[in-house]
């Protein structure tokens, strides 16, 4: 699952005035929750349609826009008005549109980018899989595999293009987490580290780019192959790192002194986590050390919104979910580790050092 989400409570109350002049607060508040999906899907046409791409490069009307999209003129100017009642369009002098900061954040390649994120969220798929939660609360199946008849990793396989789009949701949450990581933990003792479940190697390029004494291994399924080489090929470090296709299931690459789970266990349930973790400790030195970065929920309290969304996600999707620390520490000790240490980041995510047991 992809990475990126805010780390304080979500304000339903917009900087533009209420949903609907007239609500009590509480009320405010339940229908932005309530029109939320039409809200992604308002965002979704717009990254579709490229329209923060081209008003980033200058301000136009709606009439311009329509000639260089094609798009439905009338059509096009009510979801630009909604763009611009979001927050995410600026009306300036002639009645041209132009980015907001918030806009910004959908231009395409840009900094800290979430259109990959916009494009995976709206996604007919991901809208269809959300229509059956209602069934998947009341058996427990995952909503996509009732929908589509396979689970959500078997649709991945057989879909390059939606394997594309999800990788690229990944790479969107990449550098926040990345560069959190970074900050809170000491790679230069290790000459060789394994990343399992690595999808293009964000986080490994980080990581050499870093610590240029390290070589690394991503390893994950065909469909990241390609991706991860073009990846590591652009950040220089191609050299220094290995890119191995397979399934972590069956065995993962032996050598490392390091190995990296970072959002894995999160997609799977406590059996296959445990066969994960298994097959890390049996290619493991008793010296090796092992990192799982994950988000994690509080014990005794509500968890933050994004991490509850991401849980909810997760049950519609498949069989994983988001688990406290304990529930972690508890997974390891099954597989043969013991929990060495547990160090915070500047976002919500955990780093669980981790060793053989």
């Amino acid at each position: 699952m992809n990475d990126f989400g805010p780390t304080a409570t979500m304000q339903v109350q917009h900087p533009h005035g209420q949903l609907a002049p007239g609500a009590s607060d509480a009320q405010e508040s339940l229908l932005w929750m309530l029109n939320g999906a039409a809200i992604t899907q308002i965002i979704h046409t717009a990254v579709e349609f490229n329209l923060f791409d081209l008003l980033d490069d200058r301000a136009m009307t709606c009439a311009e826009l329509a000639e260089r999209t094609g798009a439905h003129l009338g059509s096009l100017r009510r979801l630009i008005r909604a763009l611009a009642s979001l927050g995410a369009l600026d009306q300036v002098a002639g009645g041209r549109f132009c980015p907001t900061a918030v806009g910004k954040c959908l231009l395409t390649g840009g900094s800290g980018s979430l259109s990959a994120v916009a494009r995976h969220a709206g996604d007919p798929t991901m809208q269809r899989a959300w229509g059956g939660l209602l069934q998947t609360v009341r058996t427990g199946q995952p909503a996509f595999d009732a929908s589509f008849g396979m689970d959500y990793g078997t649709y991945l396989a057989r879909n390059p293009a939606a394997a594309r789009m999800f990788h690229e949701r990944s790479r969107a949450g990449a550098a926040r987490i990345v560069t959190a990581l970074l900050a809170a933990y000491d790679f230069s003792r290790f000459h060789c580290i394994v990343d399992v479940g690595s999808g293009y190697g964000h986080l490994m390029a980080a990581i050499l780019q870093s610590y240029p004494q390290s070589r690394g291994v991503v390893f994950d399924l065909p469909p990241a192959a390609d991706g991860a080489r073009d990846l590591l090929l652009s950040a220089g470090v191609a050299d220094r790192c290995e890119v191995v296709v397979g399934d972590a299931f069956d065995k993962v690459p032996g050598g490392g002194n390091l190995y990296v789970l970072k959002s894995m266990l999160h997609g799977w349930d406590d059996k296959r986590c445990i066969d994960l973790l298994k097959n890390c400790r049996r290619e493991m030195t008793d010296d090796g050390v092992l990192l799982v970065v994950e988000r994690h929920l509080p014990d005794d309290e509500p968890p933050l919104l994004y991490p509850a969304i991401v849980d909810m996600t997760l049950l519609v999707l498949g069989s994983g979910r988001e688990r406290t620390a304990t529930e972690y520490e508890s997974l390891l000790g099954v597989a043969g580790f013991r929990l060495d240490r547990v160090i915070p980041t500047a976002t919500e995510f955990l780093v669980l050092e981790v060793v053989p047991g």
